[in-house]
């Protein structure tokens, strides 16, 4: 089976991480779900929180950098028929680094998965400059080839191996300031010796049925994750364009499951 190790908010390199068990999961349950519910974490900074939730290590907890990363009780972010619980995770950065923040998971795939879904809730609350983007990254925390989020609030999809040239392919589904979004990825995974995956984008799309049409799509020469250590990361990356100026962003209901369906269980 493929090992889910690590979810990666835009974050800095976990250094010696440890093995950790994993959980085997049906192919219609949630992989995993993060709620940032505010019965389970303090409020305030969210470093080295560690609550069980599905899908995590319990044994480390979430770690940042540069972002002042919180949580936030009173708020969070809606979606009809997805189901969410009150708290999100608030982003603040003032500056032009990147920012981001994780955790290790403990998760597996069903082996004989051949798609993969990843969502999460965003909001920006005062700017669409800049990105936000979650990145699928390896178990060691490298940043991984696959991104997606927003780029000065147009969704955005991009896929770049080491020393080959990006392939990117934007939605015209812009989100404003103050709009919360539901950003979904699907990865058609080829079996072992087929040649490609595929690689699509839904902005908003309805809960009731997968979408016909995507958003954006990528179509990659050869195998995404030639092996589970490949897909080990989940990285959320957030980059001013502009010294000085206060970003906040919110992101809420993060999720990854073998269908559809799966993503907007309970």
């Amino acid at each position: 089976m493929n090992r889910i190790s690590s979810i990666t908010l835009l974050c800095s390199t976990l250094v010696g991480a440890t093995a950790v068990a994993t959980v085997g999961l049906e192919s219609d349950q949630l992989i995993l779900r993060e709620s940032f519910d505010a019965a389970m974490y303090d409020a305030g900074r969210l470093d080295q929180q560690a609550p069980e939730v599905t899908g995590f290590d319990t044994e480390r907890g979430w770690y940042v950098q540069n972002f002042d990363a919180r949580i936030v009780p009173d708020d969070g972010l809606e979606y009809e028929g997805l189901p969410s619980q009150p708290g999100c995770l608030r982003l603040t950065t003032r500056n032009r680094q990147f920012a981001q923040t994780g955790r290790l998971m403990s998760a597996e795939l069903p082996a004989d998965a051949d798609q993969l879904f990843i969502s999460y809730l965003v909001r920006l609350d005062d700017s669409q400059r800049g990105i936000i983007a979650m990145n699928v990254g390896r178990e060691d925390e490298v940043k991984g080839p696959l991104d997606f989020g927003l780029s000065d609030g147009q969704p955005l999809l991009r896929y770049q191996t080491t020393g080959d040239p990006e392939s990117a392919s934007a939605s015209e589904t812009a989100v404003a300031v103050g709009e919360t979004a539901l950003l979904v990825l699907r990865v058609d995974i080829d079996p072992a010796d087929g040649d490609d995956d595929t690689i699509r984008f839904f902005v908003n799309p309805e809960s009731d049925s997968e979408p016909a049409d995507d958003d954006a799509v990528i179509e990659v020469t050869g195998r995404i994750w030639h092996e589970s250590s490949e897909f080990g990361s989940l990285q959320l990356r957030r980059q001013k364009s502009v010294d000085g100026e206060l970003t906040r962003t919110v992101v809420d209901e993060l999720r990854i499951a073998s269908t559809y369906a799966g993503l907007f269980a309970e």
